[in-house]
This record gives C-alpha cells, structure tokens and sequence, in this order.
C-alpha cells in the first residue's frame, strides 16, 4: 500500500531529508514502511539539524505545499495574495495525478488538507479523511478577540460546510480522532466513519498502585500555554501543598511565568518544571506516575494522544470536557471529567485519587483500555478498512 499525505504541518529541510516533532507521518511510515508513504506540507529551510524530531521523510518523498502557518492566515493569502490559491491547487492536482496508484490521506481541517482533500475527491481517488480536531469553534478561544473573533467564526463555518462536503465523499473514508468529530461526520457518511487515534506507543505494561505513605504524583506533559489548563494545574498546586507532588513535562510560552509562581508561593517541593523532555524519557515520567492531568480548554482538541499514552502504562487521567475526549475516556472508571478551566473541579478530582482503593479500581478499568493503546492496533484497523473499499493490502 503506497499513501500520498497533505498533514499540514511544518517540516524543516536539513540536508536531503525533512524532519518534524510531529509523529503523523511516522504513523504511517511504520504501518506500509517509509518507502511507501510520500508527505506533501510546508516545510523551511534549517541551518542546523533540528532538535527533537520524531519524524523524517526522504527529500525524494517529500512535496513542498505553498507555505501558511495557520487557517487563518491560508485564509488571507487565499483573499489579498493573487494567485495563492489556484496554484495551491495546482500543486496538489501535480502530486496527485503522479501517484496514480496510490491512496491518499488528508490530515484536516487543516486548510491545506481540506482544499487536498477536495482535489484528490475532484480526481476519484481513494482518500483517508483524518479528522484530527475541532474546527468548528475554535472562534470561542480567548485568544480571538473583537473583529478577530468575528472573522474566526466565519471561517469555522466555512471550514464546516468544506468538512461536511469531503466527510459525505463516495471514495472518502473518514478516521476521527474523538467523539465530538465522529459524530460530526457520521451525520454525513455514517458507513465510513471510523473512530482513530494515531498513537505511536509500542507496548503497554502492568501498573501498580503505590500504596506506601507518600506524596501523590500527578504527571502533566504538553505545551506550557494557558489554553491547555496549566494555571489550573498551578491553583491546584497550591490548595494541595504538601500532599500532592507536580510533574510538569514541556517548553512553551508562559514557562517564565510558572517559575515566578512557584517561587512566589514556595511551590519548589511541590511543582517540578522539566522543560522540553525528549520522547525516549517522557515514559520514565509515566512510569513515576499515579494519574495524568489533560486538564485542556482548548475547543481545537480532537482526542489527545497524551491519554492513550498514560494508559499504556496503567495510568488513569483526569481530562476536562473539551473536543472528543468521550471516545474512550468513561468518567469515574479510566478517568475522571472535569469541566474545562475548574479549577476547584480539578482538584476536587486530584484529591479523590489520594485514596488508595479508589486508584487501584481505576487501574483495573485502565487494563480494559490497553491494548487499543498501541500503535498496532490503529494499524489493524487502516489496513482492515484499506482491505475492505480501496481493496488493497499492506
């Protein structure tokens, strides 16, 4: 099987080969083998090697896409650059019509993906809609503010009436990572909408309940922004003093300010920041865990790949209500649900897992969950649905 993916994010050139922290196209080379899969996306040119890449595609594998940054600004280069979007277009149409044999896999709603996805679809080719997150309300962020916050809004409708028309695509098959996107594209193409996760955990292990007198050891791993519920994790920090111990993995931009914090309320024995923790020893920080914190207001969030990783190692986590986080977590058996940005709800739900008895129940719901943890078993199911309408084999 040979697969042709517009994933839309950033790669750095360096040499003849692309790298990204990105792990989409890495999915993919592990399942058919990085001679089978081709990536077309923007890309930069590096003057060093780049730090931390988890994926790296062949410069002979690799088609550079017109450059965007973000949806909003596809969208003003699609409205004031002349010329923008039909020749994105056009390089699309070149890398399609030059894989005649390929099936094709459309990271969306990212802009680039949605208007690749609508070529490949003008062509009847096979695709692989993956719908990777909400983009629907992203408008309802704070960061969006006054006439900003209006033209975001209209553009997530734009975005919707584009998802719906690929979603229903008689040679589309749509993978959804998360409730709130499955449900979205199953109204249109219920036949061919599949839930998805794109993990790249390899095995799973056993988890024990620590049941010596000790701190509780709560894990946080992602960007530090506040959109992703750090603050909250803070507040909890310091009504837990002395009875809960932070692990925080992950460079961003407030990270100063964190630092400021816990001097400021003599968090130091309290809060750990390790800054940007490369993938080789982020598991050893899951392993030092009792639960994971997804504590997210972010309305982008499809179903984050942090959950699945926590669980390969036997850890329940607490999430808040954002994007499609129903897909797998069941509140008060592998996890617990909070409502986003409550920061009394978090916790409330951090003090619950002091007990003992009550861990070692979600532990054991955990265990029920673990093996659609593994990279394997998505790839079971890719290859299975390939099988079955595009009529291929790996």
């Amino acid at each position: 099987m040979k697969i042709i993916a517009f994933l839309g994010e950033p790669y750095t050139k360096f040499g003849d080969h692309y790298y990204t922290r990105q792990t989409s196209a890495a999915f993919l080379q592990n399942m058919v083998g990085k001679e089978n899969v081709y990536v077309m996306s923007q890309a930069c040119n590096g003057s060093v090697m780049p730090e931390g890449a988890s994926t790296e595609v062949s410069e002979a594998h690799f088609y550079e896409s017109p450059w965007y940054d973000s949806t909003m600004q596809f969208a003003k280069f699609a409205l004031i650059k002349p010329g923008y979007l039909r020749n994105f277009k056009a390089e699309c149409d070149k890398v399609i019509l030059a894989h005649d044999d390929a099936i094709f896999w459309a990271r969306t709603p990212s802009m680039g993906a949605i208007v690749f996805a609508l070529r490949v679809m003008r062509h009847k080719k096979p695709l692989f809609n993956h719908i990777c997150a909400d983009g629907f309300n992203t408008w309802r962020d704070k960061k969006y503010k006054g006439v900003n916050k209006f033209l975001a809004y209209v553009f997530s409708r734009v975005i919707k009436r584009y998802m719906a028309k690929i979603c229903a695509g008689d040679t589309v098959e749509n993978v959804c990572t998360g409730q709130a996107m499955y449900d979205f594209s199953a109204h249109y193409n219920p036949n061919n909408t599949h839930q998805f996760v794109d993990t790249m955990v390899q095995s799973f292990s056993k988890s024990d309940v620590t049941k010596e007198e000790q701190k509780l050891n709560c894990l946080f791993v992602g960007r530090l922004t506040e959109d992703k519920g750090i603050l909250e994790i803070m507040e909890a920090a310091k009504r837990l003093k002395g009875a809960v111990h932070f692990h925080i993995a992950g460079g961003g931009e407030i990270k100063a300010s964190l630092e400021q914090f816990i001097k400021e309320h003599g968090l130091s024995d309290s809060v750990t920041l390790y800054g940007q923790v490369r993938n080789q020893d982020v598991a050893k920080l899951y392993a030092q865990s009792d639960v994971v914190l997804v504590p997210s207001k972010n309305n982008y969030e499809g179903f984050p790949r942090v959950i699945m990783e926590a669980w390969s190692l036997g850890k329940p986590v607490i999430v808040s209500d954002v994007g499609g986080i129903h897909a797998f977590v069941k509140d008060g058996e592998n996890g617990l649900i909070i409502r986003p940005g409550d920061d009394k709800g978090l916790q409330e739900a951090i003090q619950s897992m002091l007990d003992v008895e009550a861990r070692e129940e979600f532990f054991q719901h955990v265990a029920k969950v673990q093996p659609m943890t593994l990279q394997k078993y998505w790839h079971e199911v890719i290859t299975e649905i390939a099988g079955k309408r595009f009529n291929v084999s790996k």
